[in-house]
């Protein structure tokens, strides 16, 4: 995102208007700790954080609040555009921030944080996705076991990352992604429908039951199909040495 111009650490894109350096900053500068805890479902659904989908409502199949009975096992709280990681998986990209505009909540055993005060989540959501915030995660990384290694929020407090001087580029760059995972959501959505109509399609456009009829035809087609051996269809070619 970001790469040294002589003695200025600029991005090679920028918003027209924006022209000052970046700035190296610790984290823990700008993160504010969340740790509000709640057993309230009904006010505070339960969510998931992936890898794919970051913060996302949970299925039926991974449903477990008639499990929780102890107080240690209270979830969370993430309020609108507060942030959450899994320290374990981290490295791999297990964050997101609430894009609801309501409160949910996830285990107790993630990393739960405000950055900016909500000012710019978007810019955050974005930064951290990028190889070169992976790396760096990845890299901070501590545990005796590789596959066991995790980032835990005292360690991300210390990460140093360059970051714009002032809110408003932040805050740009934040909505202009935000619009792009919008436009990416809208697409997926009409792509799913899409599956399922050829789907339904393959299935009533052709014969099926021993009926000499589709379910659905083209206007103006009414003769019945007929049957036929693929061989009076099919050319067989060989390829000669």
């Amino acid at each position: 995102m970001v790469e040294q111009h002589g003695k200025t650490l600029v991005p090679q894109i920028r918003f027209a208007g924006f022209t000052d350096p970046w700035e190296q900053r610790k984290l823990g500068d700008i993160l504010q700790e969340r740790n509000v805890r709640t057993s309230d479902f009904e006010s505070n659904p339960i969510f998931s954080l992936t890898i794919e989908d970051g913060i996302t409502p949970k299925t039926d199949r991974y449903e477990r609040t008639s499990l929780i009975t102890k107080t240690e096992d209270l979830f969370k709280i993430v309020s609108p555009n507060e942030f959450v990681t899994n320290p374990m998986n981290l490295r791999f990209g297990a964050f997101g921030y609430n894009k609801n505009s309501f409160s949910v909540c996830v285990s107790g055993y993630y990393d739960v944080f405000s950055i900016d005060n909500d000012k710019c989540s978007g810019f955050w959501n974005s930064y951290f996705k990028t190889s070169v915030a992976l790396k760096r995660f990845d890299d901070a990384a501590t545990g005796s076991l590789i596959e066991k290694r995790r980032v835990k929020y005292s360690t991300l407090c210390q990460l140093i990352f360059l970051m714009p001087k002032g809110m408003d580029e932040k805050k740009r760059i934040g909505a202009f992604f935000d619009r792009l995972d919008s436009l990416i959501t809208l697409h997926q959505r009409k792509y799913d429908k899409l599956c399922v109509l050829k789907k339904s399609m393959l299935d009533k456009m052709f014969p099926k039951g021993g009926s000499l009829y589709p379910e659905i035809r083209f206007a103006g087609f009414t003769d019945p199909w007929e049957q036929r051996k693929l061989s009076e269809l099919v050319e067989i070619e060989r390829g000669g040495s």
